[in-house]
């Protein structure tokens, strides 16, 4: 009988402990806090004790809504990129629970680095996954451009996209220059004035599927560059300084060593009030000094930049607010023993507002001011503003639809009107239809003459109709588009009929990628863009292992010349090592930069330091880009950052 009682006892106790760890059934919806949308697409990883391999890792749907089992005690990882990371720990005695997730941007400074990002901004500033493109395009974030820095951050573009070349400090997409730059949801022109410390992210959309959008000079591809905000409220303080030498490698006298030193500070914060209303500001100034290998050549650039970005009404509605001062010295050799002297004093002002109606509704505004004085006699104004209608609707239990609609008018030549349609069935195929009817203002034939573009692209999610395996193939998407364009100076021109046909696979738990396209562009010509990128380990929502760890990317393109680039990175404990190889028709390959840094993590301690790293650069131009009888030049260089 006392044995029996030892029985039961045992059984009460493997009861319990049972009853304790029980299943739950857990539910959620995964939502953006800015514009209250829900986000598809983000992984959810149950984090167990002992963890187990590989987690359990769900994807929320297109409302954002996710469900799983797991037991209490398990923590739910919420990691997506461009938002704070977040964690929800399973609590509580009921059987089924139900998380509402708001995910914030995430703060200034954090950037998406190689081939794997699945996060990007596209066109109309709109948040998208990578999945849901019907188009190809390429992101890089704001620590390669700044890493090794270049005079114009537009160099660093050449070798890590594909089809971008830099002809004389030109860029060409795919072989023309008829190039869109969109800067925070708004055209500009000649953006490498910017401070390239304040960019957060570019992205190239090549092609003329952006025509349909930006308008007919946009016919190679469009430029979407996102400027850094404050997203927390606590005060950080980012300072970086370098100097370069520049080598001319030639034996003759006439050249000299040239410089380049560059200083950048930045300060970010903000404040929270009542019922939801915050207020975060950024704000920068920049110096850029240099001389060239050619005497009585220099030049120097100095940045002021302001953004303040206000949410109110539960962040319903949103006010961003930015100034730009920009001031440039240029002089340059003029016939024997002269020069010439130019200086310019740029002022830009954004305006932009955006309130989230509901049920899907949205309106958003932009308003832009530039202003340019030219050596104090020559004057260049430009006024920007649009109005766009946003709305997204489950419309059938098996589709959804988005749509924008907008209309703009440009002080310097253009009025317009546009709209863009994204359906989607069942998040397998996926049909976007897009339009925009311009009137050139100032045209040299017709001042009343309308130009409509229109585009039709379409993609087919493959590894969601085949049983794939997610350790050998597990993601396949298979794109075309097609957009008829016109000259808009040639109106007598016959439309040239542009297509192109991609196909975008990711394979090994998606550490490597492969993606190819075919097109024929505006100008008769056919071409190949291929994109190749491999990471040692699985992205998120998987954890980075101590250790060695890389990635690397190569592209390659066919038009208008042979182009070939390879860049990676290297980590191993504190030590990261980045680099680019690039080439093209008639050049050698060779090393076009590398920089080794240091991360000081915890080797002394400082009040208020949170991160110190310290680099050594070295480029080396396969091109003269400015002068075409000018020697090629290496230059070698240290990099000091700070974050406090």
């Amino acid at each position: 009988m006392k044995l029996n009682k030892h029985h039961l006892l045992l059984l009460l106790f493997l009861l319990g402990a049972t009853l304790h760890a029980q299943v739950k059934n857990i539910t959620g919806r995964v939502i953006d806090a800015k514009e209250r949308n829900p986000i598809s697409f983000v992984p959810i990883v149950v984090k167990t004790s002992p963890p187990t391999e590989p987690p359990q890792v769900v994807m929320t749907d297109l409302d954002g809504k996710f469900q799983l089992q797991a037991k209490e005690g398990d923590v739910l990882e919420i990691a997506f990129m461009g938002y704070e990371k977040q964690y929800k720990k399973i609590e509580g005695k009921a059987k089924k629970k139900h998380f509402k997730i708001v995910l914030e941007e995430e703060s200034v400074g954090t950037v998406c680095y190689g081939p794997m990002s699945i996060l990007f901004y596209t066109s109309l500033e709109r948040r998208k996954e990578e999945e849901t493109f019907t188009y190809p395009q390429q992101s890089i974030g704001g620590q390669e451009l700044t890493e090794v820095k270049q005079m114009n951050f537009l160099n660093s573009l050449e070798g890590r996209i594909a089809g971008v070349l830099l002809q004389r400090d030109a860029l060409e997409i795919r072989g023309g220059n008829k190039v869109r730059y969109i800067v925070d949801g708004v055209p500009i022109d000649n953006p490498s004035d910017l401070n390239p410390e304040d960019i957060r992210s570019l992205t190239v959309l090549p092609g003329t599927q952006a025509a349909a959008i930006y308008g007919a000079s946009a016919a190679n591809g469009v430029v979407l560059i996102r400027t850094k905000k404050s997203i927390s409220k606590k005060l950080n303080v980012n300072f970086s300084s370098s100097a370069e030498l520049l080598k001319p490698l030639s034996s003759e006298d006439i050249y000299r060593t040239g410089y380049v030193y560059q200083n950048a500070v930045s300060f970010s914060g903000g404040q929270n009030f009542k019922k939801g209303a915050k207020n975060r500001i950024y704000a920068s100034l920049a110096s850029l000094e240099s001389t060239s290998i050619v005497p009585n050549d220099s030049y120097n650039r100095y940045n002021s930049y302001l953004h303040n970005a206000t949410s109110l009404l539960n962040d319903k509605l949103n006010i961003d607010l930015s100034a730009n001062y920009i001031h440039q010295y240029e002089r340059t050799p003029s016939g024997y023993h002269n020069q010439y002297t130019e200086m310019k004093d740029r002022y830009m002002f954004l305006a932009k507002a955006n309130y989230v109606v509901g049920r899907g509704l949205s309106f958003t505004g932009h308003f832009r001011m530039d202003n340019n004085l030219i050596t104090a006699h020559s004057t260049y104004k430009q006024q920007y503003a649009d109005i766009i209608l946003g709305y997204h609707k489950k419309i059938l239990p098996k589709f959804n639809l988005e749509t924008h609609l907008g209309a703009l008018y440009d002080e310097s030549n253009t009025q317009a009107a546009f709209a863009i349609t994204e359906v989607d069935w069942q998040s397998k195929v996926l049909l976007t239809l897009s339009g925009r009817t311009e009137k050139y203002l100032n045209h040299i034939y017709d001042n009343n003459k309308l130009l409509f573009t229109p585009s039709v692209s379409i993609a087919m999610l493959l590894h969601q109709f085949l049983d794939m395996n997610e350790r050998t193939l597990g993601y396949a998407k298979l794109r075309a588009g097609y957009t008829p364009i016109t000259d808009p100076y040639d109106w007598q021109s016959e439309r040239s009929m542009c297509y192109e046909i991609g196909l975008d696979t990711k394979w090994l738990f998606d550490c490597l990628s492969a993606g190819v396209t075919f097109y024929r562009n505006q100008i008769n010509k056919q071409g190949v863009e291929l994109v190749l990128g491999y990471i040692s380990e699985k992205p998120n929502p998987y954890p980075k292992t101590p250790g060695f760890y890389w990635e690397t990317q190569l592209v390659a393109a066919t038009y208008p010349h042979t182009q070939l680039g390879w860049r990676g990175k290297m980590n191993y404990n504190d030590f990261d090592l980045n680099f680019l190889f690039k080439t093209r028709s008639g050049k050698k390959v060779c090393l076009q930069e590398a920089a080794l840094t240091y991360h000081f993590k915890g080797k002394f301690e400082m009040k208020g330091l949170n991160d110190l790293s310290m680099s050594l650069i070295a480029t080396y131009d396969i091109d003269s880009p400015k002068y075409t009888s000018l020697p090629l030049v290496r230059s070698y260089g240290l990099s000091v950052r700070m974050q406090f």
